[in-house]
């Protein structure tokens, strides 16, 4: 048995209770249920025996959609009308960690806890943590060795909606905002935007919303963005990204230019690699 597969899920949980949603409920209740609880999900009940569940992304590209953003349009928009739901599995506490990453890894899948009829998220920033387990190795680790040099950058004058089209139809869930020298603005999650919704329906009020005139990325984009550097260890970086509660970080070069990119699901393959190996 390997070290994985000896940690139970239910010892790393943070306690992020996922919020229950009646299917009659408003968006924009959802959208405050989730960002009170600081989830990345809400749980719709159909009945007794139907759950399905909807996330920031799924939200995120509804919201997109929507030309005009108010917050009589969100009231009005229902749960149930929502289409774009996630894939995800639940997971019983004894579960081991192995097997919850594994399933993340293969499936895509979104990963639920059950404890007592409760419903929990287990984010990528709880499982970083398991790290210090093989922290030797880690320390031995260097950023310029391991980043993904696979990035999604836009620029400042982009929409929100077509930025928002783009990620999803490319895969990402960020964007990373770059000026002409490849220096990093800001950045954009699903995460960010839907957090964001409130701010940005009141900066539209008023505002009438033409085909000239679409709502910029640099309205909504989380700035200054939180960077890692080639010459860093892994060690550092994960510290980084466990203390600023983020699944990804830009790494720049000597020059500040945007050189790489550290992705959860590499860490989570290299920790399933070193668990395997020790």
């Amino acid at each position: 048995m390997t070290i994985l597969e000896e940690i139970k899920v239910s010892e790393i949980i943070l306690g992020r209770k996922i919020p229950l949603e009646d299917s009659n409920v408003s968006l924009i209740q959802i959208i405050r249920d989730i960002i009170r609880e600081r989830t990345r999900t809400a749980i719709i009940l159909y009945d007794k025996e139907q759950i399905k569940l909807i996330s920031v992304k799924s939200l995120a590209k509804h919201l997109a959609k929507k030309r005009l953003l108010r917050d009589e349009v969100l009231e009005e928009t229902k749960a149930y009308e929502l289409q774009e739901l996630e894939k995800y599995e639940i997971f019983k506490p004894e579960t081991n960690i192995k097997t919850v990453l594994g399933n993340i890894l293969r499936k895509s899948i979104k990963p639920i806890i059950e404890i007592d009829g409760e419903f929990y998220e287990i984010q990528p920033e709880e499982l970083f943590s398991l790290y210090v387990l093989w922290e030797d190795q880690m320390s031995e680790i260097n950023v310029d060795k391991f980043m993904n040099k696979s990035i999604h950058k836009v620029n400042p004058n982009k929409s929100i909606s077509s930025t928002i089209q783009q990620m999803i139809n490319k895969g990402y869930d960020y964007a990373l905002i770059t000026n002409l020298s490849n220096q990093p603005l800001g950045i954009l999650t699903y995460t960010d935007y839907v957090y964001s919704i409130q701010t940005l329906i009141k900066r539209m009020e008023g505002i009438n919303i033409s085909k000239d005139e679409k709502p910029k990325i640099d309205w909504v984009m989380k700035k200054p963005v939180i960077v890692g550097f080639e010459t860093e260890r892994m060690i550092d970086i994960l510290n980084r990204m466990i203390e600023d509660d983020i699944s990804h970080l830009p790494i720049l070069s000597d020059t500040g230019e945007v050189s790489g990119m550290i992705y959860k699901e590499d860490i989570f393959s290299l920790l399933v690699d070193l668990d395997e190996a020790s």
